[in-house]
């Protein structure tokens, strides 16, 4: 037979102070809106026909000309669809 008590569920679920993940928070950089900011077009357009984009170069324009949000959003969709067929490596969900 053991001797020692078992710990309580209460110490096993504790973790950092609200405070502390809040101060984290604050010393995060910020994000951008457009990450495709500081990338050429040539680029963009090289990622796209590397995920096997047939129109590489027109969804490469829509993102560095900055279109609308709606646009960006679905020519990343896009972008994130043939790379999953192709077996891609992504990053996110």
């Amino acid at each position: 037979m053991e001797t020692g008590t078992a710990p309580s569920s209460s110490s096993l679920l504790a973790g950092p102070s609200p405070r502390w993940r809040l101060a984290e928070r604050r010393n995060r950089k910020a994000g951008a809106w457009n990450i495709f900011s500081d990338v050429n077009l040539w680029q963009l357009q090289r990622l796209f026909r590397e995920a096997g984009d047939e129109d590489a170069e027109q969804r490469a324009q829509l993102i560095w000309g900055q279109s609308d949000e709606a646009e960006l959003a679905k020519a990343l969709i896009g972008l994130r669809a043939r790379s999953r067929r192709r077996g891609l490596k992504t990053n996110g969900r």
